[in-house]
């Protein structure tokens, strides 16, 4: 159901979490059916979009519910994330590194191992779908989704709660805005873990303006959006550089570094490191244009 300013704000929650809920579900079933990379891909997004918008209702949403859906997602989150990060050595940075490396014989070699883990970790993920945290997360969004919302699932509202659901997207995306303007002056000097809270945050705000994008001017919307994406780039590089270097170390074997598995492995690390460093570069112009766009505005 498409949201307006005159939108209810339990029908629009109702609205996003179902879109969301479509999303991991679909997903899910891509997972379980095939080895399709683009399956998990969509799946950690969906798990993602749902934790943006429990902060856009959190100030409605009951108390408990919130934080077992948000433990849920967060739970299916890191195990989804494991495929994920293993697919994108297989699909994005190993073929990068064969095509500027093609006579590396260690590459082959090691697709090979990381294909190996990517079936292993791919047959965990698909056996705790239907148990434990997972199934409690899809329950506890049927639950939003079916049962009568006042009753069981908004609590009752603040004094300061907003009354209108452009309000309450305005007051959650100027917050998620001021978390990131607090750390931008540090955007080339932070912390790996630093960098992977800021990547976070980018794409929280993100997904809050993509969901409140019918209640706000379409211009705006389009140029912070589009701009937004350039900086959130950059920080995926960076952690794509982080998680090959987790990843290749942990499963290359130890104590043969000389073998071609393992220089293969060290090279792929090379190469990803160097291509995050250098867009770093343009980190800074890219926050102030950024900055210069600013939050888009209400209808």
């Amino acid at each position: 159901m498409p949201i307006d300013a005159g939108t209810a704000i339990e029908k629009a929650m109702r609205s996003i979490l179902a879109e969301c809920s479509d999303q991991i579900t679909e997903n899910m079933r891509v997972v379980l059916d095939s080895a399709d990379p683009e399956g998990p891909h969509q799946l950690r997004i969906g798990l993602r979009r749902l934790r943006a918008a429990l902060q856009v209702f959190r100030p409605i949403l009951k108390r408990r519910l919130l934080h077992r859906i948000d433990r849920g997602a967060r739970w299916l989150g890191r195990k989804v994330g494991k495929l994920r990060n293993l697919d994108v050595v297989t699909a994005e940075l190993l073929p990068r590194v064969q095509q500027e490396q093609p006579r590396e014989t260690g590459l082959k070699r090691l697709v090979g191992v990381i294909e190996r883990q990517k079936s292993n970790v791919r047959n965990e993920l698909r056996a705790g779908f239907g148990k434990g945290e997972a199934l409690d997360l899809r329950r506890d969004l049927a639950q939003c989704l079916l049962r009568d919302l006042r009753h069981s699932v908004v609590r009752r509202r603040r004094q300061n709660a907003r009354a209108d659901v452009a309000a309450l997207f305005e007051e959650a995306i100027s917050a998620q805005w001021a978390q990131i303007h607090a750390h931008y002056r540090k955007i080339r000097r932070m912390s790996e873990t630093e960098r992977h809270d800021m990547r976070k945050r980018l794409k929280n705000i993100r997904y809050s303006v993509e969901f409140a994008a019918p209640l706000l001017q379409a211009r705006s919307t389009e140029r912070f959006l589009a701009r937004l994406k350039k900086l959130q780039s950059i920080f995926g590089d960076l952690n794509d550089a982080a998680m090959a270097r987790a990843v290749l170390r942990e499963k290359t074997p130890r104590g043969a570094k000389s073998s071609p598995v393992s220089v293969a492995a060290e090279l792929v690390i090379a190469r990803t490191e160097i291509r995050a460093k250098s867009r770093l570069s343009s980190a800074s112009t890219l926050w102030r244009k950024l900055e210069s766009a600013r939050l888009p505005r209400r209808l």
